[in-house]
């Protein structure tokens, strides 16, 4: 029968014998296919480097994975669960063939559980895999502002008296010594004595502490002279001593 064809005829059947053959392998004719192969794993992470840091509990962030040619499903997993998770589990392949020829990506949201670290592994569906690492670290604890003191309020002193403000002693020795008190209101420290009676009279106390306390003054010689008492505050009261003896006045006529 080829014998019979026209250079023609025959020249038309062979370009339609090899049209049909393009056709089948799905391209036209001339056309050498250029399939996009899947490629390797890409794992960006927020931060840019091969780790994601957490510095508190509760914490989350967002990861993108892409695989050039690839429209199939992503899977993830932690290797530690306590310290980190990653959701969903499966990202679903793309409903269309015609995405088998672009790049094909998914985001995932890591959240930080625990203290300490885990490693998050992503698969493909064709065996391929990629991981990065989480670490999550204990957050510093705010330091517990310490309340400033509170001064103590300085004491107001009362007023330092004595009292009487004066004693007359008449006769020397204890027989005829006199109490006089000092005192003054919220006063606890030691009450102090100085005095212009060397030799003509003693002042003590068996116990010169405030708020109040009793003084006993006895003469020793006739004479005037004075005491002072004071208190931590430079308070000051004075007591004014007379002493005498009981004379016989004897007139003669």
């Amino acid at each position: 029968m080829i014998g019979f064809l026209s250079r023609s005829r025959l020249r038309i059947a062979m370009v339609g014998t090899v049209s049909i053959a393009a056709l089948a392998a799905g391209c036209t004719p001339g056309y050498t296919p250029n399939i996009t192969q899947p490629g390797s794993i890409a794992i960006a992470l927020p931060s840019g480097g091969g780790t994601l840091d957490f510095s508190a509990l509760g914490q989350q962030a967002t990861i993108t994975v892409s695989e050039a040619g690839y429209a199939g499903a992503f899977s993830a997993a932690s290797s530690n669960a306590a310290v980190a998770t990653i959701s969903p589990s499966t990202v679903a392949a793309a409903a269309s063939k015609r995405a088998q020829l672009a790049p094909g990506s998914a985001t995932f949201t890591v959240a930080s559980d625990g203290v300490g670290s885990a490693t998050i592994t992503i698969h493909d569906q064709n065996g391929a895999s990629a991981s990065f690492g989480v670490i999550v670290a204990a957050a510093s604890p705010s330091p517990t502002p310490t309340a400033a003191p509170t001064a103590s309020p300085t004491p107001v002193p009362g007023v330092l008296t004595v009292s009487p403000t004066g004693v007359s002693i008449v006769g020397l020795g204890a027989a005829t010594a006199q109490s006089v008190t000092v005192s003054e209101g919220g006063y606890t420290g030691t009450f102090t004595e100085s005095d212009t009676c060397g030799g003509i009279a003693t002042i003590a106390s068996s116990n010169p502490a405030g708020p109040s306390a009793s003084f006993t003054v006895t003469g020793s010689a006739v004479g005037t002279c004075s005491a002072t008492f004071g208190d931590t505050f430079a308070q000051h009261a004075t007591l004014a001593i007379t002493v005498t003896t009981v004379g016989v006045i004897v007139q003669q006529h």
